[in-house]
């Protein structure tokens, strides 16, 4: 059960529904007047709680992960239920796997193939992109809302990159001006860019190109 308010509809007349208990069945929530049950689908509550199957706790859907196979696009457990659930059965569940593809192994290879077939390009393209992600060069950290770059060189692109984006969720980037703007927007306002791939001798030597190149007092932050 939970508390909403109903989403009133001028156009067909439907009443009006007070919070109260609320109750799931069969994808639609209901309200028990006494005179019979007021169904709506989950879609049109205009609360976004959902309770989750295992602790019993009405939380935000947010707390719960993406299911297409279920009407309202949730998973009925929430995401620290399911974490808790797989630490404690952590072997039992890894058992169970293996068992699967123990018993399952041509109907696994038959969809790999399959799957394969009908997404090459797209898996050729994403292991390029990952095979690129693992080697060095020069790169740019873009804040999209102001154009500031932030231009650096690495080893491995993918474990520099992930170094960034932690700090920028943490706000103690080493760079004050990227520390400053990342008390202003999310990690989800900066772009992570390759733009040349080589050894890290030479990264160091086309990272100061591109410093040079910006009329830019601070060589590491500049307008594009």
């Amino acid at each position: 059960m939970t508390n909403l308010e109903l989403r009133v509809d001028a156009v067909s007349g439907r009443q009006s529904a007070a919070a109260g208990p609320w109750h799931g069945y069969r994808g639609q929530l209901y309200l028990d007047r006494g005179m019979g049950r007021l169904y709506i689908p989950y879609m049109e509550a205009v609360a976004k709680t959902k309770r989750c199957c295992r602790c019993g706790r009405p939380k935000s859907v947010e707390e719960f992960s993406f299911d297409r196979i279920r009407k309202d696009g949730r998973q009925s457990m929430c995401k620290a239920c399911k974490a808790a659930h797989y630490a404690a059965n952590r072997e039992r569940i890894a058992e169970c796997g293996r068992r699967y593809r123990a018993t399952n192994r041509e109907k696994i290879s038959e969809y790999q193939r399959e799957h394969y077939a009908a997404n090459r390009e797209r898996i050729i393209e994403r292991h390029r992109e990952y095979d690129n992600s693992q080697r060095g060069g020069v790169y740019k950290l873009t804040c999209v809302p102001t154009g500031d770059v932030y231009f650096g060189s690495a080893g491995n692109f993918q474990k520099r990159r992930s170094v960034h984006f932690s700090h920028l969720r943490t706000c103690d980037h080493e760079n004050p001006t990227i520390r400053k703007l990342s008390k202003i927007h999310s990690p989800n306002d900066f772009e992570f860019q390759i733009l040349i791939i080589c050894d890290r001798e030479e990264a160091l030597h086309y990272e100061q190109l591109l410093i040079e190149m910006k009329p830019c007092c601070n060589v590491y932050n500049a307008k594009v």
